[in-house]
């Protein structure tokens, strides 16, 4: 469930920045890096018409690209892949920037009138009406006052969404997030047991190199004695 809730929200992002055409790049990539041949063929488009919605969208950071030289023929190909917590911070802002919309409508409609022509269905604030003296400026009609009440409630019930879209987010940008920290962890780990291990090998090595001149300066002790002997 939160899987697919997850890429329903990367598929806005796509299609907000790129257009309807790039929503189906989300269910191309997943979580897997794959080159603009295949994508193209999988989305019945040109490379070059693949590659400007990738450009749009790395515009953002929300795709990664690596290329490679073909060496039969010479060219660079590039592969993409999502790159899901960039995705997911950019739609973050994107849902707090409706977020602030929204309620800048609502409290809009709660302390100011709004008047409607039935037949043109154009809406206008009171000042405006007045200055038409009530009559649509498209049709003539006698404009009526518009009830708050549907508009409210629409708004209401998107504010609602939004906040539970980015509630989805902030859970999957934690989930991330405790992953990163673990692997961290583990890097560091590894890191401190290689240091640790260098530094045994290297006083090891200091220890052999000190037995084996101890044992050269006894064998020469040990010359000086005999010679001294002989004479």
């Amino acid at each position: 469930m939160q899987e697919t809730l997850i890429k329903n929200l990367l598929r806005e992002l796509a299609r907000n920045i790129s257009g309807k055409n790039s929503e189906t790049i989300v269910d191309i990539l997943k979580e897997k890096t794959v080159n603009e041949f295949k994508i193209a063929d999988k989305m019945k488009l040109t490379v070059n018409q693949v590659r400007n919605i990738f450009y749009k969208l790395q515009s953002y950071d929300v795709v990664i690209a690596s290329r490679k030289k073909d060496k039969r023929k010479g060219w660079y190909i590039y592969s993409w892949s999502i790159n899901v917590p960039k995705s997911l911070e950019v739609l973050r802002n994107i849902k707090q920037k409706q977020i602030f919309d929204i309620e800048h409508n609502i409290k809009s409609r709660e302390s100011k009138r709004f008047y409607l022509c039935t037949g043109c269905n154009i809406e206008m604030t009171e000042e405006s009406a007045l200055s038409h003296n009530f009559f649509c400026p498209e049709c003539g009609r006698l404009l009526q006052l518009s009830p708050p009440e549907g508009y409210l409630r629409e708004q209401r019930q998107k504010l609602e969404h939004a906040k539970k879209e980015i509630a989805i987010i902030d859970a999957e940008l934690g989930k991330m997030n405790v992953k990163k920290m673990a692997k961290r962890a583990r890097k560091d780990k590894k890191e401190k047991k290689a240091k640790k291990e260098k530094r045994r090998r290297e006083r090891k090595k200091k220890a052999k190199l000190f037995n084996k001149s101890i044992k050269k300066s006894s064998k020469k002790g040990k010359a000086k004695k005999s010679k001294k002997k002989k004479r």
